[in-house]
């Protein structure tokens, strides 16, 4: 349970659950994090307000069980955690397929208009997600987490601390700047051009065009 809060609740509270894990492991008392076998994510194109969906999907390991899960979570990454919803009794054929990384998948989820999503790696999606929570605690140190995100996050963080791979850090580093500086805006085109010819984007050309 240490483990785990360390890795998900505000700087001040982590810092007293990394405390106690060393004075555990001082005792020989070491949690070995378990292999995240099983689980996939799968990312949506954001919004026009900058709002992102994140599914994590643990695929059915014994039918007669129905121990599928789906952890679905909205982000928006200047403002953490908006929603969370969690289930973890579900059948394979209720759950997205399980692809290779860049594939995109169509799923129905009964909402009448089928999802696109992006099959990313699980770690990258575990990176989003704990980014997303530094904005979050940043904003307000006090801010209080869907209640069942506190329900299910376990599910996530029982594993290795997740990290970014460097080959995606110079995407997702923020650039410092004066203010002063002209933008190229041929490059600028070039690759908002690029982006909005990705399928993940065709809900957004289909509606800049209706």
């Amino acid at each position: 349970a240490l483990y785990v809060l360390a890795q998900t609740l505000s700087p001040t509270l982590a810092e007293l659950c990394e405390r106690s894990l060393r004075k555990l492991q001082f005792t020989g008392r070491r949690f070995q994090p378990p292999d995240p076998a099983g689980w996939h994510a799968l990312l949506s194109a954001a919004d026009t307000g900058g709002f992102a969906t994140l599914w994590f999907v643990h695929d059915v390991t014994d039918p007669a069980r129905e121990d599928g899960a789906l952890l679905a979570f909205v982000l928006a990454p200047a403002d953490g955690v908006l929603q969370f919803s969690g289930v973890e009794t579900m059948e394979q054929t209720q759950l997205p397929s399980h692809g290779k990384v860049g594939d995109l998948v169509n799923f129905d989820n009964g909402g009448g208009k089928p999802a696109l999503l992006l099959q990313i790696p699980f770690e990258v999606g575990r990176a989003l997600v704990s980014r997303t929570l530094d904005a979050w605690w940043a904003r307000d140190a006090q801010a209080d987490l869907p209640g069942e995100y506190k329900l299910y996050n376990d599910l996530l963080w029982q594993f290795a601390p997740a990290e970014m791979p460097e080959s995606l850090a110079p995407f997702l580093a923020e650039e410092i700047t004066t203010g002063l500086e002209q933008p190229d805006v041929a490059a600028l085109e070039a690759a908002a051009g690029a982006l909005i010819e990705h399928p993940i984007f065709a809900g957004w050309v289909g509606w800049a065009t209706a």
